[in-house]
């Protein structure tokens, strides 16, 4: 089953796309109903990702600032080390 983007508020576009791409790849094709919400916080330049899978997975969040170095390759990595089995 696809996984459903809910919100992607990242101004520039291909930025948007990149940041919902590195998401969406580390979920990977996976059964159940999945979605996201990809939030950019401008004032602390810092992306919230909040991720809401079948259980047991539940419900993951977490905040990637700017200023800690973060990388596409650190988000998609998160994540990948999130997903179940």
């Amino acid at each position: 089953m696809p996984v459903k983007v809910r919100k992607n508020n990242i101004q520039t576009p291909r930025f948007a796309a990149a940041v919902q791409n590195a998401v969406l790849r580390a979920i990977g094709d996976r059964d159940g109903a999945w979605e996201v919400e990809i939030h950019h916080f401008t004032k602390d330049d810092a992306y919230k990702i909040l991720i809401v899978g079948p259980l047991p997975f539940g419900v993951w969040q977490r905040t990637f600032r700017k200023r800690d170095g973060a990388t596409l390759g650190q988000i998609r990595q998160a994540i990948e080390s999130a997903m179940p089995g």
